[in-house]
């Protein structure tokens, strides 16, 4: 029996699935099928910031990506694609920004995917993007 509502199914999830980590028993995870789709500023498009926005991306997620010029011109050019213990991924249409003043926002939710000693700051200067809660 599933706890959130949902039912339970095998991983990996279905590319429509919502998942509650109440839910993990035993290597199942449970699901709905409805899952609303974010307006989701990654903030700091590194290795992490960038692993999870492509599985963000790839769930359909309207997927923002702040970062240094070289790598987002890659991703522009190639996509973003990703290869071990998550499985294969391959993301493409990514709103790209280099600078916290060409980001579209309001945004939903943010991931701050910076150095520590950088936290404050982007904070700070992601804030104004955001929606209001």
């Amino acid at each position: 029996a599933c706890g959130a509502g949902g039912r339970a199914t095998p991983t990996p999830y279905p590319r429509s699935a919502s998942w509650s980590p109440e839910c993990l028993r035993g290597g199942w995870s449970c699901y709905t099928d409805a899952m609303p789709t974010l307006r989701i500023l990654v903030a700091g498009a590194g290795a992490l910031g960038s692993v999870f926005g492509a599985l963000l991306r790839e769930q359909g997620h309207e997927v923002a990506l702040l970062g240094r010029p070289e790598h987002l011109e890659a991703i522009a050019r190639d996509g973003l694609r990703l290869d071990g213990i998550w499985g294969e991924h391959h993301a493409r249409g990514f709103a790209l920004a280099t600078d916290t003043a060409a980001l579209r926002g309001p945004y939903e939710a943010a991931l701050v995917c910076v150095k520590s000693y950088d936290t404050a700051a982007m904070a700070t200067a992601i804030a104004p993007r955001l929606a209001p809660a």
